[in-house]
């Protein structure tokens, strides 16, 4: 059914809607009637826009036909393809390898009259017509005024003259990531850890972990009974009794609503699970404490207006640790206080001004002795075996036999990326900092903080994971400096997970990238490709750099004759590294580059669906690097003027990648949606500064993409800002609102009526600064906050479904979120490990 035969059909429907009117009508004597020529005009256009309305929407849901293969006539050089009134879109395609690439596309039916009734090609030099194909699609792929959009796209880096807020300089901003996950490291903390020996128990307060028991009954296997999680920055920890059972812990918070503030939580061990009994505020700062028999004397400092700095002395009961007692406050004047012991006399040192002065702190007659120990301890024994922490080990060695084999219990590590397979948890971990090694670590679901097997994958940092069935593959870019030699390697390891008991680490495959290092690519925004079951692509994008403070030019190498192929020029814009899975194992492929002429500032993600990989990327002032040259002089650092966007698409539906000519697109590409043989819907995102004292605003764009060119058929000023975060998936983008109310703005691509729209607003408890959709359901994190929403494909609106605060300093990485099949949520969070949702704050919808 086409667009005539929908019209038909909904004319009839009318029509038949109005045969009762007409017939009753009939039957019954009514007067002449005067009638309004007005009333009669505006009549017949209702009418008309109502059926055109309806016939555009019957057209647009209309299911897709096969393309069909058109007969031409003609000369060698030129082709005709008679008759072609009946099809919307006829392509030109040349033959590539084993694929077919589309040279050229026409509309028959937005020609002129003497043109409609043929079609004309003009086959490029060298092409004869045994090379090419003509294809015709009876189906409208755009709404109709695709076909006089624009095609040509530049536009200008918004400057510190058309902005109050500091420049967008896209030389540093990732559009499409505000925030990158994995290139902002997490809020540095002290990672010492305090603990403390009751017997044959060890209690350690872990900065990011939290308290954990130790049972070391048998030093030769330490056994982890129980870990307890607190927002609070551990300063002192002592036990309350010899058993160890009763623990106090005295710290720093790091709530989101009380942060800096003192806290004290009395704790309670039974089993060896610890639990909260009392949690206890004490204001200022805290600068010293001394624990005497049941009486723990804090000291804290605040400067408030007009008093300067002031000291606080509290003085705690601790005889009944479930009800703790306030003895006495006392305020000094001054700061910079500690506890010092003068003869017998517990004094305060307190500095004022020029001055120090002593305070003597009343002790009862009946408090026991000092038993604040040192809480960074080097060693201690049990059972003659020295105990030890080092970094995050717990590390046992028997004090006199050396050939007995130390014992080491991991007490935290990082986690970077986590996959959950059933009973099992993997938490990866890269090797960002220098010297480390990137690990795989396996725990029980139930218990992450739990080690049961670690795998050591050596020196380099892993740059991406996917999971297919039992099978998990990591890749780890190895730079050439680790190793001494002259090319950098990706590496593709495999995890078999079919035994979980027993999960096999498999030797991996290599690639060499000659001529590439770390400034070159991207390495925090690699991504697995799916497009079948046998082949996976590693797509590594090129590195957006920063600003540097000079911009004198340098020579570049001019670019090769070939556009249609992956060739070196000059500057990478990204790297496609293909393995094939085998029965056998993995099998390499050369990887292939594609580089431009002049410099990259930006290339997007990769979007892959029905066998095509689309992604951009923007230079400055530069063309798309298919055009011969000599060898130019480019700035190093482009001064801010004309930045320009292209679209680059891989058709891999035959099996080898096929690279086609790259096309201008309107700014950064943020989603495709739409996709099929005759082409896509493109949403693209730039920015437009509407007043000189507000941030630039962020504009999205709606244009088809027909395999040769892109055109634009609608723009969208959103109500946000042109940095904040943003995800995408398919025809709906999620926009954070900075200004005003803070809240995710949802902009919607109606295929029907070929618009971009505002379709929902959730408000959120904080501006998001990271987003991330997957699994039907929109992940937003921001400091102190985590949100989480189910997004209704259909209608395009979130609906909020949970809302939790967590500490100012936990870094939560949301773009790396995975699922399971119960919708559980496993976050990685760097030195914290991994944070889980359960199912009950999800939805299944």
């Amino acid at each position: 059914m086409d667009r005539t035969r929908a019209a038909h059909f909904v004319f009839h429907s009318v029509a038949l809607s109005f045969l009762p009117l007409w017939k009753l009508f009939r039957k019954t004597q009514l007067p002449p009637l005067v009638v309004n020529p007005v009333h009669l005009i505006l009549s017949v256009f209702g009418c008309a826009m109502f059926l055109v309305s309806e016939v555009h929407v019957h057209a647009a849901n209309l299911p897709a036909r096969p393309a069909a293969e058109l007969r031409t006539t003609g000369p060698a050089d030129h082709l005709s393809v008679p008759l072609a009134l009946s099809y919307h879109q006829v392509v030109l395609e040349k033959r590539s390898g084993s694929g077919w690439r589309p040279l050229s596309v026409l509309y028959p039916r937005t020609l002129s009259r003497e043109q409609m009734r043929d079609v004309h090609f003009v086959l490029p030099s060298g092409l004869s017509p045994e090379d090419v194909r003509v294809l015709g699609y009876r189906n409208p792929k755009f709404p109709s005024r695709f076909a006089y959009g624009k095609q040509a796209f530049s536009r200008y880096e918004v400057t510190a003259e058309t902005a109050a807020h500091p420049p967008l300089d896209r030389l540093r901003s990732q559009k499409a990531a505000p925030v990158p996950s994995s290139a902002v490291s997490p809020p540095s903390l002290k990672a010492n850890s305090l603990w403390h020996l009751a017997g044959e128990t060890l209690l350690v307060y872990h900065h990011h972990r939290g308290l954990q028991v130790v049972d070391l009954k048998d030093p030769d296997n330490p056994l982890k009974l129980g870990t307890l999680r607190l927002p609070v920055v551990g300063e002192k920890l002592w036990a309350l009794n010899e058993a160890g059972t009763e623990v106090m812990l005295l710290g720093r918070s790091i709530a989101k609503e009380r942060q800096g503030s003192i806290l004290l939580y009395l704790l309670k061990i039974t089993n060896g699970l610890p639990e909260i009994v009392k949690e206890l505020t004490i204001p200022g700062r805290l600068t010293d404490s001394r624990f005497i028999g049941p009486h723990l004397h804090v000291l804290s400092q605040s400067k408030k207006a007009g008093q300067g700095l002031r000291t606080l002395l509290t003085r705690l009961d601790l005889s009944q640790p479930p009800n703790p007692t306030r003895l006495s406050d006392m305020v000094f004047s001054g700061g910079g206080a500690v506890f010092q012991t003068q003869d017998t006399h517990l004094m305060v040192r307190v500095k004022e001004g020029s001055q120090v002065r002593l305070h003597e702190v009343p002790v009862s007659s009946a408090a026991g002795q000092s038993v604040d120990q040192p809480q960074f301890r080097s060693a201690t024994q049990v059972l003659g075996y020295d105990v030890r922490i080092r970094g995050q080990d717990l590390i046992l060695k028997h004090a006199t036999e050396a050939q007995v084999a130390q014992v080491t219990l991991p007490l935290g590590w990082r986690t970077d990326r986590v996959i959950p397979s059933s009973d099992i948890l993997l938490q990866v971990e890269d090797g960002l900092a220098p010297g480390s090694q990137a690990r795989v670590r396996v725990t029980p679901i139930t218990a992450p903080d739990m080690l049961l097997q670690e795998l050591p994958l050596g020196p380099g940092r892993v740059v991406g994971m996917t999971q297919q069935d039992d099978e998990v593959f990591i890749a780890q870019w190895v730079p050439a400096s680790l190793e001494g030699e002259a090319e950098t390697r990706l590496l593709t390891w495999t995890l078999n997970l079919s035994d979980p008991s027993a999960i096999k680490l498999h030797p991996p495959i290599e690639q060499r990238l000659k001529g590439l290092d770390e400034w070159d690519v991207d390495l925090s925004a690699v991504q697995p490709l799916r497009l079948h079951r046998e082949t996976l692509l590693w797509f590594i994008p090129a590195r957006h750099h920063p600003s540097l403070w000079w911009s004198s030019p340098i020579a570049v190498a001019a670019a090769q004759p070939s556009a249609q192929d992956l060739i070196p020029a000059s500057s990478a814009v990204m790297v496609l590294c293909p393995v094939h899975l085998t029965k056998t194992g993995l099998s390499p492929e050369e990887p292939q580059i594609l580089r431009i002429r002049g410099r990259v500032l930006h290339t997007s993600r990769a979007i892959s669906q029905e066998g095509f990989i689309f992604f951009s990327h923007d230079s400055a002032g530069a063309a798309s690097g298919s055009d011969l040259g000599p060898p130019s002089r480019v700035p190093w650092r482009p001064q801010p003027g004309e930045i320009s966007s292209w679209l680059h698409v891989v058709d891999c539906r035959s099996g080898a990648p096929l690279l086609r000519d790259p096309v201008s697109i309107p700014g950064q590409l943020l989603s495709v949606t739409d996709i099929d043989d005759q082409g896509a819907v493109v949403l693209t995102e730039t920015e437009l500064s509407l007043r000189r004292d507000s941030p630039p605003a962020r504009v999205i764009q709606a244009s088809g993409y027909d395999g040769v060119s892109v055109r634009q058929f609608d723009n969208y000023i959103t109500g946000t800002t042109a940095s904040s975060a943003a995800a995408a998936q398919d025809d709906r983008l999620y926009l954070t609102r900075e200004t005003g109310r803070a809240a995710v703005v949802v902009v919607r691509y109606a295929k029907s009526s070929g618009k971009l729209s505002q379709a929902a607003t959730w408000n959120t408890n904080a501006p998001p600064t990271l987003l991330h959709a997957a699994r039907g359901h929109l992940v937003a994190s921001s400091p102190g906050n985590l949100e989480l929403a189910f997004a209704d494909a259909e209608a395009g609106k979130l609906t909020s479904i949970a809302s939790y605060d967590t500490p100012a300093s936990l870094w939560l990485q949301v773009d790396r979120t995975a699922f399971t099949e119960g919708l559980d949520l496993w976050i990685p969070a760097g030195d914290y490990g991994v944070e889980f949702l359960q199912k009950q704050g999800a939805s299944d919808q």
